[in-house]
């Protein structure tokens, strides 16, 4: 090989060699990253499901009317994907929703309430905006800070946001299963939609979303109540024939378990938006 040849060669090995290690330190820290991210998911997903098993253990315990632990279905405060530019609101928000629903009073001062205040009521109307009125009024002081109420209209309390539906259905009850399902899937437009007719003012993201979900624990109420109220279609169930107590509770635990599956959905989220941009 001629002395220019291997010249050749050796500037054009030199530069493979410069292109491999170029390539090697523009890969090295992004694998570092993407290591060091899921080792923190890892951690935090150990704790969100010890928590979430708090919780669930806790809601059985309600039902059954028993007592339990209150600091165990309180969200860990080590789970801070907010610190890594990462909002959890939605997922705390909704841990506050359940704590209002698990917390404040036993499932037998609800019952008590609900014979006391409800048993000679003959409109259906009337029962299911104290049903919501009531839940709210207790669930609200988990949730909101002082001057969240300050951006809330007076008309969110009273009446139910489906009233005009609830009128149609105390009517004629057909396709009121139905319309309890779609408020249920469609959610997050039906919050959305609500959320134009309740809150006012500039409002803080961090309020608005205590807001939302506020809105968001409302609308399940109502839709829980109408199914609870009106189905027609529901397999060994007939509203005639169950009581008050009953529908109370149907819809609250319906509700306790839609958040359940919101907080768990949006974790997701977190997670995967953390493996892919979150903050080390």
């Amino acid at each position: 090989m001629d002395s220019t040849l291997l010249a050749v060669c050796i500037t054009a090995g030199a530069a493979v060699i410069a292109a491999i290690i170029t390539a090697v330190v523009k890969i090295t820290p992004s694998y570092t990253l993407r290591k060091d991210r899921r080792e923190r998911i890892g951690r935090y997903r150990a704790e969100y499901d010890n928590w979430m098993r708090n919780v669930k253990s806790a809601q059985k315990k309600y039902q059954a009317g028993d007592n339990f632990d209150d600091s165990e279905i309180e969200f860990p405060k080590s789970i801070d994907y907010k610190n890594s530019g990462i909002s959890i609101d939605a997922i705390e928000n909704g841990a506050l929703i359940l704590q209002g629903i698990l917390e404040p009073l036993g499932r037998g001062r609800w019952a008590s309430y609900v014979m006391n205040v409800y048993e000679d009521k003959e409109s259906p109307l009337e029962v299911i905006n104290g049903f919501v009125n009531g839940q709210l009024d207790v669930t609200k002081d988990c949730l909101l800070q002082e001057d969240d109420h300050d951006f809330l209209l007076s008309n969110f309390w009273y009446p139910i946001y489906f009233e005009d539906e609830v009128k149609g259905f105390i009517e004629n009850s057909h396709g009121a299963t139905e319309f309890s399902m779609k408020i249920s899937r469609e959610i997050n437009a039906y919050v959305s939609q609500a959320r134009e007719k309740y809150v006012t003012g500039k409002v803080d993201d961090k309020i608005l979303h205590r807001l939302e979900a506020l809105i968001r624990y409302k609308l399940l109420l109502e839709s829980q109540y109408i199914l609870w109220f009106f189905a027609d279609n529901v397999t060994n169930y007939d509203p005639k024939e169950s009581t008050l107590v009953e529908k109370f509770f149907r819809g609250q635990d319906g509700v306790a378990g839609s958040f359940v599956e919101y907080i768990d959905s949006e974790y997701d989220k977190a997670e995967a938006v953390f493996l892919k941009k979150g903050k080390m």
